[in-house]
């Protein structure tokens, strides 16, 4: 009897110990499913952030004589010098953490507002004509229109050997290419005379296909979306409006050559109603001193410019500044690379203009937004534990059962319970055969330590092994 209910235990609890092993196994894969670690944004109170913005330009254009025209200042020449050789910088921001947010209308997205400047060019290759009244053995060409006399043709003239020249002007020469007013608000123009290249290394006469671009430059208001990630400030240019410009005699009447009074004016991400009697942000200008000495500096710049290379595209430039020969862009200019150039310069004003505006008004020179924290937090995910929770469940039911099952005796078939706690078990189950024949049945666990109190044992040596005799 004894030995086996010993066997019975032994089975139940190698049985367990395989269930244990299989529900580990089943639900180890779930269970690592459950937590899940996500980036948390927190928005840190007390801390703001902050990035340059502008509405008006003032005082970059002085008066150094009597009848002089107006000088430039050095900080806003190197902020155009930079913008013609290379990719401006971004606007230096502040953001403690890296990730922060501003506040935005729910429409557009829209953040903020600043001054700037926009840009583009048109082909005007159409205008371009063949000079056959030249004894160059290479093509000859120019633009009738930028023609005044017929001496200056050698000015505005492309060869296939020689200039690449460049002529500005404050007034287009070809207003037909340009859609609304934007001939009349231009602060800067410049027409240019290129060439493209379909000859790659070896341009000859048969091969030399003449460009003409004319690109301008004018102040905008730009309406911007803009978010700080990773210490990057990410901004989308969602509209630009022009400036108003006032003509000459409009400058006896206000001190300034572009202004523009908004209606409505985007302050923390909502568009509110313009009142200028209390508030200056809805006030949009540039003062005729820095208009003129803006405008003087770039034509200076750009006015009759050109470059030299080797005879028949060997590339090796032989004279002319570094900003006309990116311009030039290697022989190889196009329509796009030209545009590309100018929107380089007017990102770089604009990105100058902001950080003066800051420097100069910080209450009107900022936006300011919200400081994000950025943290791993750890996610229950609730659906994964429904598979886990339920094999456990299932688990104690069987376990339960099992115990319920095997707690009591039957009397009438006289099977026995399992002794699941008892040592006694296991010692009676070693009792040689006519003691363990002589033990009266044995139903609780009270009868077994009563017995064991009368009974006088020790463990010998059998043909059968060791028993307790």
């Amino acid at each position: 009897m004894f030995e086996d209910e010993l066997i019975n235990v032994r089975s139940h609890v190698a049985a367990l110990g395989a269930w244990i092993t299989v529900l580990a196994i089943a639900i180890d894969p779930f269970s690592q499913q459950i937590i899940h670690p996500v980036v948390c944004h927190e928005t840190l109170q007390g801390v703001v952030a902050s990035v340059p913005r502008a509405n008006n330009l003032t005082g970059i254009g002085t008066l150094t004589a009597r009848y002089e025209p107006m000088t430039l200042d050095g900080d806003t020449t190197t902020a155009i010098l930079l913008g013609l050789l290379r990719d401006p910088e971004l606007v230096p921001v502040q953001c403690s953490t890296g990730n922060c947010t501003f506040s935005s209308d729910a429409a557009s997205g829209a953040t903020y507002q600043t001054l700037g400047f926009g840009s583009a060019c048109v082909d005007i290759s159409a205008e371009i004509k063949r000079n056959d009244n030249t004894s160059s053995a290479t093509p000859e060409w120019y633009i009738p229109a930028m023609d005044k006399e017929a001496a200056q043709l050698a000015n505005n003239t492309l060869r296939a050997t020689g200039q690449f020249p460049a002529l500005t002007t404050d007034n287009t020469y070809f207003p037909a290419y340009w859609s609304g007013n934007r001939g009349n608000t231009s602060l800067f123009a410049f027409t240019a005379l290129l060439r493209e290249s379909e000859c790659k290394n070896n341009l000859n006469q048969s091969c030399v296909v003449p460009l003409a671009v004319e690109c301008k430059m004018w102040p905008v208001i730009q309406t911007i979306s803009s978010r700080i990630e990773i210490s990057k400030l990410q901004e989308e240019v969602l509209s630009s409006e022009p400036l108003n410009r006032y003509t000459a005699d409009g400058w006896t009447q206000t001190p300034y050559d572009y202004k523009t009074i908004t209606s409505r004016v985007l302050r923390n991400g909502n568009w509110e109603s313009c009142d200028t009697t209390r508030s200056s942000d809805c006030v949009w200008s540039i003062d005729a001193a820095s208009v003129s000495a803006l405008s003087i500096a770039l034509r200076r710049m750009f006015d009759k410019q050109y470059i030299a290379r080797g005879a028949y595209g060997g590339g090796r430039i032989q004279n002319g500044e570094l900003w006309i020969r990116n311009l030039f862009h290697n022989g190889t200019a196009s329509l796009s690379t030209a545009e590309k150039y100018t929107d380089q310069l007017a990102r770089a004003l604009t990105t100058h203009v902001r950080q003066r505006a800051s420097l100069q008004n910080p209450e009107l020179g900022f936006a300011h937004g919200s400081t994000v924290k950025t943290e791993t937090c750890i996610q229950i995910r609730w659906g994964w534990i429904s598979f886990p929770t339920s094999l456990v469940l299932f688990t104690i039911v069987f376990l339960a059962a099992t115990i319920v099952k095997t707690k009591k005796s039957d009397h009438v078939t006289r099977q026995h319970g399992h002794w699941k706690s008892s040592s006694l078990a296991l010692l009676f189950g070693g009792l040689e055969d006519d003691l363990r024949h002589g033990t009266r049945a044995l139903e609780k666990r009270s009868d077994m330590e009563e017995s064991a109190r009368l009974l006088k044992v020790s463990l010998s040596p059998g043909d059968d092994g060791w028993r307790l005799r």
